[in-house]
Order: structure tokens, then sequence, then C-alpha cells
């Protein structure tokens, strides 16, 4: 799934009450470095995973650590993984858009117990880099 507007419209907001009494791992992506941010993100799935060993992994790109993660989740409930300001992290690494198509197309579509969320404000870079329009 996909959310994008302006800034300042609700959108976190509204991704926070739809995880809302669900299991999900939320990662508000920052403008800091991709290794920060993978590492950030890594310790926000090893605390869902409740496998703290899972955040000493050195994930490479956001594809390894999705691909990562569906593997070691081993619980059949639905967890919704919540990326939001994602354009930061594009910024950052302008191929993180082809590693979460890869990552997708070979692993998250296939699963029914993975929910991705893509979020971000710039309206721009979410039409062409993330839906590609």
């Amino acid at each position: 799934m996909v959310v994008y507007g302006r800034r300042r419209i609700g959108k976190t907001e509204l991704l926070l009450k739809f995880t809302s009494g669900k299991p999900y791992v939320y990662f508000l992506c920052e403008r800091t470095t991709v290794e920060k941010n993978m590492s950030k993100l890594a310790a926000k799935m090893a605390s869902y995973l409740g496998k703290e060993s899972f955040s000493r992994i050195p994930f490479r790109d956001l594809e390894d650590i999705l691909k990562e993660f569906a593997e070691w989740k081993q619980s059949p409930e639905r967890v919704v993984v919540v990326l939001d300001e994602l354009p930061y992290l594009i910024e950052l690494d302008p191929g993180v858009p082809s590693t979460l198509r890869k990552a997708w197309d070979e692993v998250l579509s296939r699963r029914s117990d993975i929910m991705l969320v893509l979020c971000g404000s710039s309206v721009g870079m979410m039409e062409t880099e993330v839906l590609g329009v």
C-alpha cells in the first residue's frame, strides 16, 4: 500500500490508527545515512521478532533487510511494516525503489502475513520513484 500527500495532513496519524491493535513495525526514515537507517529499522524488526540477534546483522540494503525479515518471521499473524517518509531514504540512496521492487517481486508479494506500507510527503518523488507514474 502506498500513502502519500502534502506535509502535515495526517498521513502518519492515519497509519498509526490503522496499525492500532495490530502487530506492526513502524519506521520513520531519517536524513542521516543508509547504514543508520538500516540499523534502526533492524532494531525495530528485532523487537517485533523478539530476536535481538536480528539487529546485529549487517544488512546491505532495504531488499536485504526485508527478505531476511520475511525469512525470520515465524508466526502466522499478519504484521504491518510501515516505512514512513520513504523519500528521505531515496534521497540517500537512489537505488531504494529498485531494491524495494525486487524484495516485493521475489518475496513479499507472495506472503499474506506481511503487509508493506510505503508513506511519504514528497508527492513528486512518491509518484515517480515509488508508483512509477
